[in-house]
């Protein structure tokens, strides 16, 4: 079956902090070997080891099995068949997410940001490095309940929340058939002349009852604000800055040596270094990076989880 772009491009954009169009390697339903069953999610293509993150800022991490190193090219008829992975719920949304066949897991459980929940991999049932993500209404903790509830994420509608923010003073136009009112009743309920409709003029806002009024010195008149188009500045909107690649997930090697020892901290942010290290502990896993430092994990440490500064490290 040949790939095909997907529907969800944003949200995916939003899950590996990038701006690629993945494609779908293997859709919602189909059932093609070594499945047995017709598919309970969807695939997407990755290169190994990228990282994944929510598809939305705030999360709460309800499952985790990240205890499973290995790749079946048959069935195992168990959890196994879907390798390392993790469940999440999106309370904003009321819908859990399934990423599997991950290859690490860096995240906890419990309520997150936005921030790296590992790397996608080839574990469990795999025929390659691929993503396969499940969606489900509602708040799901294990892995049988999101199956059995399980929706296609390339359909899914996702209704986000787009508030307007009117300003309060500027220049709008009054849409015709509209009802103004002013300072005196006589003029209530009377329809906005032709004249005025489509002109541009200053207005300032006035909430009166509950309801957005939008008065036009003008005209000395109110308006209700569905019934105005506000005009928006010609303002050039400031560039989002490209994220800086993270060494998440990755491996790194001390440079320190027996002769010059590197400094070794309990955080990212105190100054007076806890312990000197070398370079005993090779391809130890980076945890964490902030303030130009790296969190790394080594049994020849206590505690074992230490962090280092950026330059004293080589990443490989």
């Amino acid at each position: 079956m040949s790939a095909n772009l997907t529907k969800q491009k944003e949200l995916l954009q939003k899950a590996f902090n990038d701006d690629y169009h993945r494609k779908v390697s293997s859709p919602f339903g189909v059932m093609a070997p070594p499945r047995t069953k017709p598919h309970d999610g969807t695939d997407y293509g990755v290169d190994e080891g990228e990282n994944i993150y929510p598809i939305y800022d705030d999360v709460e991490i309800t499952k985790i099995v990240n205890n499973v190193n290995a790749n079946y090219k048959s069935t195992t008829g168990t959890e196994k068949d879907f390798g390392n992975y993790v469940i999440y719920y999106i309370p904003k949304w009321d819908i859990s997410i399934l990423y599997a066949h991950l290859k690490s897991i860096l995240a906890s459980l419990g309520k997150i940001n936005y921030k790296v929940i590992g790397q996608v991999g080839n574990t469990g049932l795999s025929t390659g490095a691929h993503l396969h993500l499940g969606v489900a209404k509602g708040r799901h903790t294990t892995l049988a309940s999101i199956r059995k509830h399980a929706l296609d994420f390339e359909e899914l509608v996702i209704s986000i929340e787009k508030t307007e923010v009117k300003p309060e003073a500027g220049k709008a136009t009054i849409k015709a058939g509209a009802v103004y009112r002013s300072q005196s009743a006589k003029y209530d309920g009377k329809v906005v002349p032709a004249t005025y409709v489509g002109k541009s003029m200053a207005y300032e806002l006035d909430k009166v009852g509950g309801v957005d009024w939008v008065y036009f010195p003008e005209i000395q008149s109110y308006v209700d604000a569905k019934n105005v188009n506000f005009e928006k500045d010609d303002v050039k909107p400031t560039p989002i800055p490209t994220p800086k690649p993270s060494n998440v997930g990755k491996v790194a090697q001390l440079r320190g040596t027996s002769k010059k020892p590197i400094n070794l901290y309990v955080s990212s942010t105190i100054k007076n270094p806890a312990a000197k290290g070398e370079t005993g502990s090779k391809n130890l896993k980076i945890l964490d990076e902030a303030n130009g430092r790296l969190l790394v994990e080594s049994s020849r440490y206590n505690p074992t989880k230490v962090w280092v500064n950026s330059k004293d490290v080589k990443v490989v």
